[in-house]
């Protein structure tokens, strides 16, 4: 992306998942560590001799596997139930039987001996006690290049977004992103709750030019937050046209409005 920061890709297809490596003078910092079908460690080691923290947007499976391979990761405590759960086996098991499922795929392909080893290693992640707290506008500094957390709960309870200041610029994780965000699983927030969220972030729009998610399309500019505003705002009134939906992750409500959607349970609106 520019001398100091880099993208890394991991997964395929809409589950590719998007991890940052942004350099200073003194240190680096990791946003996210990916699904662990990649091998986080020996990228970062050739991209930069910088020591290398990571930071998690949240506590999910997709952006936490590699998190294992550092001596220091960063996460808001509120998701740390949810960080062990993804960490957890036979969750990680259930969550790919349930999305070959989903594909209408027969489950014992999970058990090919072509497969076996990778099915393993994705389920099996060794979990560190290398997690320090993570709290809202708490500030990491790289030298020269500084991080602010953003505490943005709605996806999960402990997301946060990162502003990088010098350069201006807000990597999301899975608070804003193209195709929309997912409010109907189990430990996600209200629909107002995440509203209140989006608009902590608009409010310091002048900070930021460019948007970084961590999934689909990329860079996004702050015209994505007005429409996640309204989309919220037409749940909360009740006004709102609404699908249901079935998913491996959890069924719900979605709502759709201009490039974005927003998926959640209908008992889950008000904060």
């Amino acid at each position: 992306m520019d001398d100091q920061t880099w993208r890394i890709l991991d997964g395929f297809g809409k589950g590719t998942v998007y991890s940052y490596l942004l350099c200073g003078t003194e240190s680096a910092i990791l946003i996210d560590t990916g699904l662990g079908l990649t091998d986080m460690k020996p990228i970062t080691d050739e991209l930069t001799a910088l020591p290398v923290s990571v930071v998690n947007t949240h506590g999910h499976v997709d952006h936490i596997s590699c998190n294992y391979q550092y001596d220091t990761a960063y996460l808001h405590p509120a998701d740390e139930e949810v960080f062990l759960q993804h960490s957890a086996h036979d969750y990680r098991y259930y969550l790919l039987a349930g999305l070959l499922k989903e594909a209408r795929l027969p489950a014992w392909l999970l058990k090919l001996p072509i497969l076996r080893t990778r099915v393993e290693k994705f389920c099996s992640i060794p979990v560190r006690d290398n997690r320090r707290p993570l709290s809202d506008g708490q500030r990491l500094e790289l030298g020269g290049r500084s991080l602010e957390a953003i505490a943005t709960p709605g996806h999960t309870p402990g997301s946060v977004c990162l502003l990088d200041c010098e350069r201006r610029q807000l990597f999301s994780g899975d608070t804003i992103c193209a195709e929309g965000v997912l409010l109907q699983l189990n430990h996600s927030c209200s629909v107002e709750t995440f509203k209140t969220s989006v608009l902590g972030l608009k409010s310091a729009s002048d900070k930021y030019d460019l948007i970084w998610p961590a999934h689909h399309q990329l860079p996004l500019d702050h015209s994505w937050m007005d429409e996640y505003i309204t989309c919220a705002d037409q749940i909360i009134a009740g006004t709102a046209e609404t699908v249901q939906i079935s998913s491996a992750i959890g069924s719900g409500l979605i709502t759709k409005f201009g490039r974005i959607g927003l998926v959640y349970r209908p008992d889950n609106i008000l904060a």
